[in-house]
């Protein structure tokens, strides 16, 4: 954790650090309160994380950290993760990239619209899509040895905020100061955080803000 947050320094944005490692006593097992629950559900893989649902929890709080922060661990808000990422259990075919045309279906307290998906060779060819963009939101999803997600909003636009955020469920949030440091805190994070996954594909869905 110290790593993250004194990368997203030297990128001169903030870090509000956060561990799904840390939480996951919260969001996993039936009731996401005990270990009991955890073993009767046969869901003690070290790689059974809550990425997934943790990004589309940001998505719901409109990527406020206070928000997120404040009330991951309150009951609706564990509860909403946990049913956000068991949500992939029931897409129609059992088709993953449907679950990222559903986002704006499940997340009520803001409206998003899907503009845009693709798959990307690296990670860096996503990045250099996602400064050319201005004012969205996106899932990032990334494949190698292992699956991984984050998630961003890109600032710009005659509406949108100036900086930049990202979000990834086993460090936290880093608050950037333009769309670039958040690219390359993102890269930065993919390439050398976790290097041991080999991610060699990306896939980018963007999303904007209907007021």
């Amino acid at each position: 954790m110290a790593d993250f947050e004194k990368t997203v320094e030297r990128l001169e944005g903030i870090a509000v650090p956060f561990s799904q490692v840390d939480s996951k006593g919260y969001y996993r097992g039936p009731s996401g309160l005990s270990r009991v629950a955890e073993i009767l559900a046969d869901e003690d893989s070290p790689s059974d994380g809550y990425c997934f649902g943790a990004c589309v929890y940001v998505l719901e709080c409109n990527f406020s950290p206070d928000a997120f922060i404040e009330s991951c661990k309150e009951i609706k808000g564990r509860s909403l993760i946990r049913g956000y990422h068991r949500f992939q259990n029931v897409l129609p075919g059992g088709d993953p990239v449907l679950k990222y045309k559903y986002i704006p279906t499940l997340v009520k307290s803001v409206k998003y619209v899907m503009e845009f998906q693709q798959n990307f060779d690296d990670v860096m060819s996503g990045m250099s899509f996602l400064l050319t963009q201005e004012n969205v939101t996106a899932m990032l999803g990334f494949k190698g040895a292992r699956k991984h997600m984050m998630c961003c909003r890109i600032g710009g636009g005659d509406k949108g905020l100036a900086g930049s955020i990202m979000f990834d469920p086993n460090y936290g949030f880093g608050v950037m100061k333009d769309a670039r440091a958040c690219c390359r805190l993102i890269n930065f994070i993919a390439t050398q955080f976790y290097k041991e996954n080999k991610f060699s594909g990306l896939r980018v869905c963007t999303y904007s803000v209907e007021d």
